[in-house]
């Protein structure tokens, strides 16, 4: 995320010094594959027992600029595979 997304993000987030997030947060305990309504949120492994895998959309004129922030939170694998190759591996939370 770039430097300007993250102060988009804060400024967004935070009232009157206060800090209140407006971040959906997505739970997914098995693969899945990220829809362009999703950008814009947080997807964590929460509850996974066995490995899961987000895939990306397609990359196009449509989400230019958009994210999503993947957390690894389980004892499991966590891979994030853009929609025409390329693979970003999270090892397991114990990192073994």
């Amino acid at each position: 995320m770039s430097h300007e997304n993250i102060m988009r993000l804060w400024n967004d987030a935070s009232v009157g010094g206060e800090v209140r997030p407006k971040l959906r947060i997505i739970t997914k305990t098995s693969d899945y594959t990220v829809t362009e309504s999703d950008f814009g949120s947080v997807f964590t492994t929460r509850g996974a027992a066995a490995q899961v895998t987000f895939t990306l959309p397609t990359a196009s004129a449509v989400n230019k600029g958009d994210w999503a922030l993947f957390i690894n939170v389980a004892d499991v694998a966590m891979f994030v595979a853009g929609a025409s190759g390329g693979l970003v591996i999270f090892n397991d939370l114990t990192a073994d």
